[in-house]
């Protein structure tokens, strides 16, 4: 099931071959996460990148000791600390489960291993960065241009079942 709801979401950016997604699926791993447990922490260098399956992440930075939740991870997408995970550097942002979770993970040595055999792996890797970057730019778009109130009726329409279960 886990498998069937990661090989649909991949094939929306790259039409992979059998060979190419048996690949992967050797290297990825189910990873069942407790409410409240830690996927990533602060201070840590991000190893794994994770496709989320069931459940929801929230990001968040520790500031001044308070948590400041930077977004909530929706079902059916990729999270990881991107800066950390990058340039193998300490993570200044925490992944947290929000709610009982499962997630495919990889590790970043596993990713560049398909990224050096496969150039759809790697062509895949960069379209995935890419709408990544292009979600921070639009989410700092709308954090310049919209009070709070009007990003958090967004984040309600665009994601209601978000709120139903967080």
């Amino acid at each position: 099931m886990e498998l069937t709801q990661l090989e649909r979401f991949l094939k929306k950016y790259v039409d992979f071959t059998p060979q190419e997604l048996e690949a992967m699926f050797r290297k990825v791993e189910l990873r069942e996460f407790k409410k409240h447990e830690i996927f990533i922490k602060q201070g840590e260098i991000a190893r794994h990148i994770a496709f989320s399956v069931e459940g929801y992440f929230r990001a968040y930075i520790l500031h001044n000791g308070e948590e400041i939740t930077r977004d909530i991870t929706p079902v059916n997408s990729f999270f990881t600390a991107l800066p950390s995970f990058s340039r193998q550097v300490s993570s200044f942002e925490v992944f947290q489960a929000v709610t009982p979770a499962k997630a495919l993970i990889i590790s970043r040595n596993n990713l560049f291993e398909l990224y050096e055999k496969y150039p759809r792996w790697e062509r895949f890797g960069r379209l995935i960065i890419e709408e990544m970057f292009i979600e921070v730019q639009y989410r700092l778009y709308l954090f310049i241009t919209q009070t709070a109130e009007q990003r958090y009726k967004n984040f309600l329409k665009k994601y209601p079942d978000i709120m139903q279960q967080v």
